[in-house]
Protein backbone atom coordinates (compact mmCIF):
# COMPACT_ATOMS: atom_id res chain seq x y z
CA UNK A 1 0.00 0.00 0.00
CA UNK A 2 2.86 1.87 0.14
CA UNK A 3 3.69 2.40 -3.26
CA UNK A 4 0.51 4.01 -4.19
CA UNK A 5 0.70 7.33 -2.53
CA UNK A 6 4.33 7.14 -3.97
CA UNK A 7 2.94 7.32 -7.68
CA UNK A 8 0.53 9.39 -6.54
CA UNK A 9 2.91 11.64 -6.10
CA UNK A 10 5.23 11.29 -8.83
CA UNK A 11 1.86 11.45 -11.32
CA UNK A 12 1.46 15.16 -9.28
CA UNK A 13 4.79 16.12 -9.79
CA UNK A 14 4.85 15.42 -13.60
CA UNK A 15 1.53 17.02 -13.65
CA UNK A 16 2.95 20.05 -12.05
CA UNK A 17 5.77 20.54 -14.39
CA UNK A 18 3.64 20.13 -17.65
CA UNK A 19 1.47 23.02 -16.19
CA UNK A 20 4.27 25.16 -15.50
CA UNK A 21 5.23 24.18 -19.14
CA UNK A 22 2.19 25.07 -20.76
CA UNK A 23 1.71 28.21 -18.69
CA UNK A 24 5.25 29.65 -19.98
CA UNK A 25 4.71 28.58 -23.35
CA UNK A 26 1.40 30.27 -23.01
CA UNK A 27 2.84 33.94 -22.09
CA UNK A 28 5.72 33.39 -24.57
CA UNK A 29 2.34 33.01 -27.13
CA UNK A 30 0.35 35.93 -25.68
CA UNK A 31 4.16 38.27 -25.66
CA UNK A 32 4.97 37.06 -29.18
CA UNK A 33 1.24 37.73 -30.81
CA UNK A 34 0.63 41.17 -28.88
CA UNK A 35 3.87 42.10 -30.43
CA UNK A 36 2.69 41.13 -33.82
CA UNK A 37 -0.60 42.89 -33.70
CA UNK A 38 1.42 45.71 -32.67
CA UNK A 39 3.68 45.81 -35.34
CA UNK A 40 0.87 45.55 -37.92
CA UNK A 41 -0.94 48.56 -36.29
CA UNK A 42 2.32 50.63 -36.81
CA UNK A 43 2.37 49.51 -40.33
CA UNK A 44 -1.33 50.28 -41.01
CA UNK A 45 -0.83 53.53 -39.29
CA UNK A 46 2.49 54.64 -41.70
CA UNK A 47 0.53 53.34 -44.56
CA UNK A 48 -2.36 55.35 -43.83
CA UNK A 49 -0.46 58.66 -42.92
CA UNK A 50 1.40 58.06 -46.11
CA UNK A 51 -1.56 57.53 -47.74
Amino acid sequence: MTSVPHNWEKRYKLLAISYKLLAISYKLLACRVSAISYQLSAISYQLSADG
